[in-house]
């Protein structure tokens, strides 16, 4: 199931109302300060798309004529785990979807339905600084509200 935002062609492309990624210490799965409050925007907008997709039709209209997607089932939160290189491909990949995890259990507990939560792990494969030393920007989730892609 694709998410709308991330879609395989640019005409099937609609921008995701929210993403954001939370950023995790060397080797840490502990959610800090600054991503919980990345989850709390995550969580409000998923909740206002939620309530979107819910309402009456004339109103979704008005509010965002055409630019919006209307399945009139809630949004779903895409998770995607990244780790920097350092301990070899499968243990990136574990400590990747572990902090994915991580992230999906402080959604849930703040009020987002397990089943709407997608999850992935990516290991050191998608790194955003080389690996030439400790990167930050390497140990995150992304994550992204969207809508799931009509099927057909």
């Amino acid at each position: 199931m694709a998410l709308l935002g991330l879609a395989a062609s640019p005409a099937e492309a609609v921008p995701a109302p929210y993403a954001q990624s939370c950023y995790f210490d060397r080797g840490s799965l502990t959610l800090n300060a600054r991503c919980r409050m990345v989850l709390a925007g995550a969580v409000r907008v998923w909740e206002e798309e939620r309530d979107w997709q819910a309402g009456p039709a004339p109103l979704r209209a008005a509010a965002m004529p055409g630019d919006r997607p209307w399945s009139g089932r809630p949004p779903r939160i895409r998770l995607t785990g990244h780790a920097q290189e350092q301990r070899g491909r499968e243990t990136d990949e574990q400590t990747a979807w572990r902090r994915a995890e991580a992230v999906s259990r402080a959604l849930v507990a703040l009020g987002v339905p397990a089943e709407l939560i997608e999850l992935d792990g990516r290991g050191a494969r998608e790194a955003r600084q080389p690996e030439d030393g400790p990167h930050p920007l390497n140990r995150r989730v992304d994550l992204l509200v969207g809508w799931e892609a009509s099927e057909g």
